[in-house]
């Protein structure tokens, strides 16, 4: 093993290597996120463009120059005034093509010198884990801090494990329930329509949108299940309110399928309500569940920066 001194002066290098990844990694998330508002803007003004070249169909399909050559010619006051737009938004693409240009350009110089996080902070662990062993030989009242440190940050990663998974389960129900929301949605608007003489059309997409619907819940039934297992998992949360039977009734009728039109259709908002309820009570759990993660990984960073510190500083 180095000596304890040398130890220090890598770890200190080894810092400093990893505070300027960093700094470059979060240089790199403000190019994306500045190279997305872009491409967003871009977006925006090709749209634009579109709709001005609509109010210029004869010049459609002309280029740059030759919208230059026509403002050149005598042409009707209206006329160079909408051409006059086409440019002004055409040089507005060309700017946010150049700053598009150089935002890419600036993600890849930036990349090329970000190294692996991964590969750095092992030979930093690595490093701290030398001076662990030493102190664990020579300086037994650190080594006993680390330890109580080290315990509680296994129980934090632990109970940050439990609520991840109830967090990516809550997040597929979210998106299921959306997802049913929507076929619901359909066949309401198709039952409107039946109840006023669609006929066997209107019929037919109503019954196809609830058939889909129902399939759907079959699938978020389950969904939410392992939900509710995985929040008792975590201990005090749960899914408040929500009784699975309801959906059973939906299932019900919907095999039978004889009902007459309006009280096909008072059961689809009544589903459609009971689903939006639902959804709206695992937004709410899962803020919840988002703010103890955020406060375990809080904890947990707090300890391991203690723990760092007393390695560092701790003399053998």
């Amino acid at each position: 093993m180095m000596n304890v001194t040398r130890l220090n002066e890598k770890i200190r290098v080894k810092q400093r290597e990893i505070e300027e990844n960093k700094i470059l990694i979060d240089r790199l998330r403000k190019a994306k996120k500045s190279l997305d508002d872009r491409l967003e803007e871009k977006k925006h003004i090709e749209e634009r463009l579109e709709k001005e070249k609509k109010d210029v169909a004869a010049l459609k399909g002309l280029s740059f120059a030759n919208l230059w050559h026509s403002l050149a010619n005598d042409k009707t006051e209206r006329l160079r005034d909408e051409e006059k737009d086409v440019l002004k938004v055409k040089q507005e693409l060309d700017r946010i093509d150049s700053e598009i240009t150089a935002e890419e350009e600036k993600i890849t110089q930036i990349q090329e010198k970000i190294q692996p996080s991964r590969k750095m902070e092992d030979g930093y662990k690595q490093l701290l884990d030398e001076k662990k062993t030493a102190l664990q030989e020579k300086s037994t009242q650190v080594w006993e801090q680390i330890e109580v440190m080290e315990g509680q940050v296994e129980k934090l990663l632990h109970e940050m494990k439990e609520i991840g998974e109830a967090l990516s389960e809550g997040n597929n129900a979210l998106s299921q329930s959306q997802d049913i929301l929507k076929s619901l949605q359909s066949a309401a608007n198709w039952g409107t329509y039946d109840m006023f003489g669609g006929g066997m059309l209107a019929t037919m997409a109503k019954r196809g949108h609830m058939d889909e619907a129902q399939k759907k819940i079959y699938s978020f039934q389950n969904t939410l299940r392992r939900y509710n297992q995985e929040l008792q998992d975590v201990g005090d949360a749960y899914l408040p309110e929500f009784e699975n039977d309801g959906f059973m009734r939906f299932a019900d009728w919907f095999f039978d399928g004889f009902f007459v039109d309006w009280t096909v259709q008072s059961e689809i908002n009544q589903v459609k309500e009971q689903v939006h309820q639902t959804h709206q009570a695992i937004e709410n759990l899962q803020e919840q569940l988002q703010e103890r993660f955020d406060e375990c990984d809080k904890q947990m960073r707090n300890l391991l920066e203690q723990e760092e510190a007393l390695v560092v500083k701790a003399e053998v």
